[in-house]
Parts: C-alpha cells; structure tokens; sequence
C-alpha cells in the first residue's frame, strides 16, 4: 500500500533512471506498464496521506533527524507508511532505510552493489 506521493517517486524514479541512461526506454515503458498494473490489480494499493502525517513527519523531524540526517520528502514516505498502518518498509534508498529502522519499521536489507 502506499500514498499518492509514493506513486509519484517511483514514477518519478523511473523517468530519472531514463535519464542517468540506467536502463532502455523499453525498460522504462516495461517498468510503467507493470506498476500500472500493479496498481489495477492491487497489489500496490493507493490510499490517500492520512492527515496525521504531517504531523507525525514532524515529530520524526525533531526526534530522528538530528541523529540520522533525513531529507523532508524522505520523512513523509516514512511518516505516510506509519500512518497507514504499515508494519515494514521497503527502499531501495538508502537515505530512507536508516531512518525508517528508527522509526519502528521493519526494514528491508539493502542489495550488495
């Protein structure tokens, strides 16, 4: 599950890693078609940024970023998830899975380079 914002940094990613030239545009449009329908079918399931999130992404700010370092939108990924509920988090990120191990959420491992 995941909000809006979410939705939108993957595809965001995606267009990104088209212009690092880190894959084909066949691999992109491949990548966009199967997170589309990821979304038809629900595996990914869109809900909408609770309105805590906010909130709880400032207290994160105030007891995680002084010890972490974390960018604002990294946050509210991290917040988002806590909000809706969810127990894990899964990143490809690093800047994101340190912080959201400190915020109580399982965290996947990272892949070796």
């Amino acid at each position: 599950m995941g909000s809006p914002l979410c939705e939108f940094e993957t595809l965001n990613a995606l267009s990104l890693c088209l212009f690092r030239k880190e894959f084909s545009e066949n691999d992109a449009w491949r990548l966009r078609h199967d997170f589309q329908l990821d979304l038809e079918t629900g595996v990914y399931q869109r809900r909408q940024m609770p309105i805590g999130v906010f909130t709880r992404a400032k207290a994160l700010a105030e007891n995680i970023t002084p010890s972490v370092g974390v960018r604002a939108a990294d946050l509210l990924h991290i917040a988002a998830a806590i909000e809706l509920g969810a127990k894990s988090f899964y990143t490809l990120d690093e800047r994101r899975h340190k912080p959201a191990h400190a915020a109580g959420l399982k965290v996947n491992p990272l892949p070796k380079p």
